[in-house]
């Protein structure tokens, strides 16, 4: 049950940094407005390279190559650390505009995560 609830506690952690991100550097028009005229906060480049990475849907594929990694990886270590970063940035994908494939990334972590803790505790 420990893997398993080191995976959720992930994947709560990382939905509320992903929505503070959202909500606070993303969608106010006021923060893209003055980052267009180049008036905006130190953080205005940090924000335009996470839109390329929203638009370019780089989050739900990360989180997916790792939920793969997570599988191929057998009952390594390896493969419980990717299986739990893979739900981690599912969630992140789900909240940062990458749904269609933080969705499934998100599942498959969530399904490896279990299988894994289910394996430890036998």
């Amino acid at each position: 049950m420990r893997l398993l609830a080191t995976g959720l506690t992930a994947a709560v952690a990382a939905v509320a940094a992903a929505a503070a991100v959202r909500y606070v550097m993303i969608e106010p028009r006021e923060i893209g407005a003055l980052c267009q005229a180049g008036l905006g906060p130190w953080w205005c480049p940090v924000r335009q390279a996470l839109v390329v990475v929203f638009r370019e849907n780089l989050l739900g594929l990360g989180a997916l190559v790792l939920a793969v990694l997570g599988y191929v990886g057998g009952e390594s270590r390896a493969a419980r650390v990717f299986a739990v970063l893979a739900v981690a940035l599912g969630a992140v994908a789900l909240v940062l505009y990458n749904a269609g494939l933080g969705a499934p990334a998100l599942l498959l972590g969530l399904m490896r995560v279990a299988r894994l803790d289910r394996m430890v505790r036998a």
